[in-house]
């Protein structure tokens, strides 16, 4: 259970988003959401490793649970310096570009204490 925010203060909420994306007719770009969930960079990588077979090469070849952790955490740390979204393909490339990225959504509550 998380603590009480004042409502001078706002809080955020930091949201994962998998979506997929591709060209439609005349050159428009169509997305459709895949996944999305509460977390950080952190935990958006382990589900693009675990789910999209992403960074498989960086970490596959690591001696040890704790090697492929950190650097795991190192990808992460550098997707969320460079904020953008990640792109990727699915590896045996049948599919559309997808795009990851984490976004904080931010909740306040206004003087007649409804949620904005």
């Amino acid at each position: 259970m998380s603590e009480w925010t004042s409502a001078d203060r706002a809080i955020h909420v930091s949201v994962c988003v998998i979506i997929k994306r591709r060209k439609a007719k005349h050159g428009r770009w169509e997305y459709q959401l895949i996944n999305s969930f509460e977390g950080e960079w952190n935990d958006l990588v382990y589900e693009l490793l675990t789910e999209y077979n992403q960074f498989k090469d960086e970490v596959d070849h690591l001696p040890s649970k704790s090697a492929r952790h950190d650097k795991l955490d190192a990808i992460a740390t550098h997707l969320e310096k460079s904020n953008v979204p990640y792109e990727f393909m699915l590896p045996d490339k049948t599919d559309d570009w997808y795009v990851a990225y984490v976004k904080p959504a931010i909740f306040r509550i206004d003087a007649e204490g409804l949620l904005r």
